[in-house]
């Protein structure tokens, strides 16, 4: 059973689609460590225009949280520390 969850954040609407384990408020919950993560990143709220320009520090984030369809992080600090170590290109 696929279940997905949305959240809007200025002029962009971030999706997630989960099954198994996660139901809607998980994927909520994943969503919103996601959005502050890349707050704290690019240092003001994303939106289109931001993401298109650091969309490589948007691809970092998600794999650090998400890996191989699998959900790795959602710590906060431990994705900051993780996306840290990592250069654009691995």
């Amino acid at each position: 059973l696929a279940r997905f969850a949305f959240i809007p954040v200025t002029d962009t609407v971030f999706y997630l689609l989960g099954s198994g384990e996660y139901d809607e408020l998980g994927l909520v919950d994943v969503l919103r460590v996601i959005i502050q993560v890349l707050r704290d990143v690019l240092g003001k709220a994303p939106s289109a225009g931001l993401l298109l320009d650091k969309y490589t520090k948007l691809c970092l984030v998600v794999d650090e949280v998400i890996n191989e369809g699998l959900l790795e992080a959602v710590d906060k600090e431990a994705i900051k520390k993780g996306i840290k170590g990592k250069a654009a290109w691995e």
